[in-house]
């Protein structure tokens, strides 16, 4: 496809930008969809679900970092694409934290939408700087991953089963 026929379907780079985000964030919905699922879950205790979700959402984010890391990073300068870009997090945020709270007779914390709410919000951001979606990749140097994503599965747990 040459450049002259994309840009009779596009008023300029910008709306290419944003038409590509369109797409991007429309796949990154299904794959919230799929990841969140409450039957892909069923039956498995918060314990068991907790660091498997916390495990498959560091999956999904490292297979589409480079592009998402590119819409971040665009965002901080562009209001339309932090504004799909937040619509999208806020996606993936409000179906993680409904999972979780499919467990609330399994969560001690004296408010468990709050706490379901942080414990998306810390993952998400542990998650995103370790991958260097948002930074320079030199800034996530020295991360390892999976022990990364083990550890903040804990300690999300254990905020969720703390009583006070």
């Amino acid at each position: 496809m040459s450049t002259g026929s994309i840009y009779t379907r596009v008023d300029g780079r910008d709306d290419l930008l944003r038409a590509a985000q369109e797409r991007f964030n429309e796949r990154m919905a299904v794959e919230h969809l799929a990841l969140t699922d409450p039957q892909r879950w069923a039956g498995l205790p918060l314990a068991q679900l907790l660091p498997s979700l916390v495990k498959e959402t560091a999956a999904m984010l490292e297979r589409n970092g480079a592009v998402l890391g590119a819409f971040l990073q665009r965002g901080a300068i562009d209001p339309a694409v932090a504004s799909a870009g937040k619509a999208s997090y806020q996606d993936l945020y409000d179906r993680f934290t409904a999972l979780l709270l499919t467990r609330g007779d399994e969560i001690r914390h004296p408010d468990p939408v709050r706490a379901a709410g942080s414990c998306f919000v810390t993952v998400y951001a542990v998650l995103a700087r370790a991958l260097a979606l948002d930074v320079a990749a030199e800034a996530a140097e020295g991360s390892n991953l999976g022990t990364l994503v083990e550890d903040v599965a804990k300690m999300s747990l254990a905020f969720l089963l703390s009583p006070s």
